[in-house]
């Protein structure tokens, strides 16, 4: 999924404080069953759904995890990339490092950042001849990223019972899949932003000139 940041391995890269421990802190105040390492977990798994929807050409499977306007603005990426008939490959893919690195709330959501490390092969290629465009299929780049989540700021986790029971659709009340964006199998409503759960709402390279936002609440 693009922005990325791409440097050979070896090179120095601009990184981002680590502050999971007082982050985790700050929300757990009004979230005690929020925990750093479910978090992060979660991060990183997005992280590696949405390069999988991205190599494949199809967010469909990770349209839960993603806010509306990114999965929109994502999703134009992705057209432009069907008819240009070119298929980004990323291959071998090792998140080095993930934690969390600021937070913030406005009067009605909340956001955390998450700082990720990762490497891996990185090439395009023309479907229609296998021509490599851009990369190659042998150098290993690593890729620096902000990624940010967002919810309601009243939302809190929920324990093992709630999500054994899941959550319900606000129109109709019918059990729904996925996290907290989409479209209830039901009614056809859709569910927008992080009322229920964390979305993604930013994803972006970290460069020499990334401001660290840290924690303001």
């Amino acid at each position: 999924m693009k922005p990325q940041s791409a440097n050979p391995q070896g090179k120095q890269q601009k990184t981002l404080p680590n502050r999971t421990d007082e982050i985790s802190r700050v929300i757990q105040e009004k979230d005690p069953f929020f925990t750093a390492p479910d978090f992060i977990s979660f991060g990183k798994q997005v992280y590696m759904d949405i390069q999988d929807a991205w190599m494949k050409r199809d967010l469909e499977p990770v349209r839960g995890v993603l806010h509306q306007n990114l999965y929109q603005q994502t999703e134009k990426q992705i057209q432009k990339k069907i008819e240009d008939g070119i298929i980004n490959y990323l291959e071998r893919i090792s998140i080095n490092t993930g934690y969390l690195t600021s937070y913030r709330r406005d009067a009605q959501y909340e956001y955390l950042t998450m700082y990720l490390a990762a490497s891996m092969i990185d090439y395009q290629v023309r479907e229609a001849t296998g021509e490599v465009l851009y990369g190659n299929k042998d150098t290993r780049w690593n890729m620096y990223y902000k990624m940010t989540f967002m919810r309601n700021r009243g939302a809190v986790t929920r324990n093992a019972q709630e999500k054994a029971e899941g959550i319900m659709c606000p129109n109709c009340g019918a059990p729904l899949k996925g996290t907290s964006f989409g479209v209830c199998a039901y009614c056809d409503s859709v569910i927008l932003t992080g009322v229920y759960d964390w979305v993604l709402s930013s994803f972006g390279v970290v460069r020499d000139d990334t401001v660290d936002e840290g924690i303001r609440i």
